[in-house]
């Protein structure tokens, strides 16, 4: 049997609107083919399920998924509604040497097939999709009927309540690249959660697709979580319910298994009593002390802020949540956040540093870059920060403190230094990946007003690619930034014990015995 080859070599179009939810969670260049990566991480997983009989693929699309159930050894079924998708499927089993059963219907169409799967799987999250004619009882009904008994069925999605806790109410992907023959194509996706009053919350997602030309799509989904999930599927006589997050089964998501029962009626209510064998861990009202009208609103519409990641004037926010079955085993622990901050000592970035160490629970890395020139500033901002971080640690909270340098007296740099702390805040995030297997979550480059005029969009593309150029080829952490004040206001909320120490001069006067002392006439030290 022909193993699957490295790149896919199917055609453009077919391949990048196909592959926009899935490849993104299962292929990197240069780590094998698609198949070879989703078998490598969900496998074992489909492995313990293979007494279950046939196995049915939902919108099986270019039969990703549906060549590795088949190598796996289950008699599959692959059913999408395109075409286009369908002759890509059987392209690739043909390629492959798989026999499969590819169809052109829907999950309500195969009214011949009731208990006759062992295993029904949607993992793209198109059930889920609500711009699309389709009822999601409905299609959950119509799966429940397709199970034989103690058959299982397979759902991939996003927990809306974990992904506002995270991301807020928008969240951006890096630019990711994938290879169609010898081309290579970019792409990113940006999620929205929004409101209409027919329709509480729904997410959209766009698809920026960059090749041999751009196209923006847009997909529509049904904004569940893993509580309001679990209901429908009680409701409709499914038990056994549990989810498993990413570091349980390698994938970049959330996956929903339920059972059909061994005995009992057809899908609906009344078949037993629902008993829900997990409960949803929120963080406890103490430990989300915002007030009620600052709380995400699931029944309307927010402004969307990309730039201030906590919307509104912060409190304490915690990150944390947490998922248990019924004997209060833990089955779900959300990390949380990681937040870098590139800290020149001066009171900007101090300001970005105190205001995460006191108004989040984020795990907190302050990194600060010698840029080693002439002047002499290095030693001054680096005695700022150590100084600066003891009195934090001491009595804020504890964070990491890291240092690099740079000499840019034999390595001649941007003309603007952000572009290089852009550079070496993605070194930081592939040391960290290292260090702990995930990658940084977010960072911040801080500024004041009085320093706001040279900082355009043009400038903010330069800094957001020299980080992209140097995280490669590991996730970019997202770009934030806390609302700009002026030097005098933010001098204000540090203190003056605390700013000052800050060091912002560029020029400082050394003196003999090795000390420094602010210029008093650059542009960082005007009031």
């Amino acid at each position: 049997m022909q193993q699957p080859e490295n790149d896919l070599d199917l055609e453009g179009d077919l391949i990048l609107r196909g592959r926009l939810w899935l490849d993104p969670n299962i292929h990197r260049p240069g780590e094998g083919s698609a198949e070879q990566r989703l078998d490598d991480i969900l496998g074992p997983f489909l492995e313990a399920m293979l007494d279950k009989g046939p196995a049915l693929d939902m919108s099986c699309g270019t039969g990703i998924l549906t060549a590795v159930m088949a190598r796996r050894g289950f008699g599959v079924t692959g059913i999408d509604c395109r075409q286009t998708f369908l002759a890509a499927a059987r392209s690739r089993m043909a390629r492959y040497g798989y026999v499969v059963d590819l169809q052109n219907a829907a999950l309500v169409d195969l009214t011949e097939y009731d208990g006759q799967f062992g295993l029904i799987s949607d993992l793209s999250g198109d059930l889920f999709r609500v711009d699309v004619a389709r009822d999601l009882d409905e299609q959950l009904s119509r799966a429940y009927r397709l199970l034989d008994a103690d058959g299982v069925l397979l759902l991939g999605f996003t927990d809306y309540d974990v992904a506002m806790a995270v991301d807020g109410d928008e969240s951006c992907s890096p630019a990711r690249s994938i290879f169609i023959g010898n081309k290579e194509y970019l792409y990113f996706t940006r999620r929205r959660w929004g409101g209409t009053p027919r329709r509480p919350r729904h997410e959209l997602r766009h698809y920026l697709v960059c090749g041999d030309r751009a196209e923006i799509e847009c997909q529509e989904y049904e904004a569940l979580t893993s509580e309001s999930l679990a209901v429908r599927l009680e409701r409709l006589g499914f038990v056994g319910i549990r989810f498993f997050h990413s570091g349980e089964t390698g994938f970049d998501g959330l996956i929903c298994v339920a059972k059909r029962p061994k005995e009992g009626g057809m899908a609906g209510p009344g078949g037993h009593e629902p008993r829900l064998p997990w409960r949803y861990g929120r963080p406890a009202p103490d430990q989300f002390p915002l007030p009620e009208r600052d709380r995400p609103q699931r029944n309307l519409p927010r402004e969307m802020r990309n730039l201030d990641p906590f919307h509104v004037q912060p409190d304490r926010r915690r990150q944390m949540m947490r998922t248990q079955d019924a004997s209060g085993g833990l089955m779900i622990e959300r990390r949380e956040r990681v937040s870098l901050v590139m800290w020149s000592g001066g009171v900007s970035s101090t300001q970005a540093l105190h205001r995460l160490l006191t108004e989040t629970d984020d795990e907190v890395i302050a990194h600060h870059v010698c840029m080693l020139e002439a002047s002499g500033r290095d030693r001054p901002e680096l005695q700022a920060c150590e100084e600066i971080a003891a009195i934090l640690a001491r009595d804020v909270r504890p964070f990491l403190f890291t240092k690099s340098t740079m000499d840019r007296k034999k390595f001649p740099l941007p003309p603007d230094p952000r572009m290089a702390c852009a550079f070496e805040a993605g070194i930081v995030n592939l040391s960290f990946y290292n260090d702990r297997g995930y990658a940084i979550d977010r960072w911040t480059l801080a500024s004041s007003l009085e320093d706001e005029g040279d900082w355009g969009a043009v400038e903010t593309e330069f800094i957001l690619n020299c980080l992209a150029a140097s995280c490669h080829p590991y996730t970019v952490p997202a770009f934030f930034r806390f609302d700009v004040m002026g030097k005098s206001e933010i001098k204000k909320h540090l203190g003056t014990r605390i700013s000052g120490l800050c060091w912002s001069c560029e020029r400082p006067v050394i003196k003999k015995d090795g000390s420094a002392e602010a210029c008093g006439h650059c542009v960082k030290c005007r009031p």
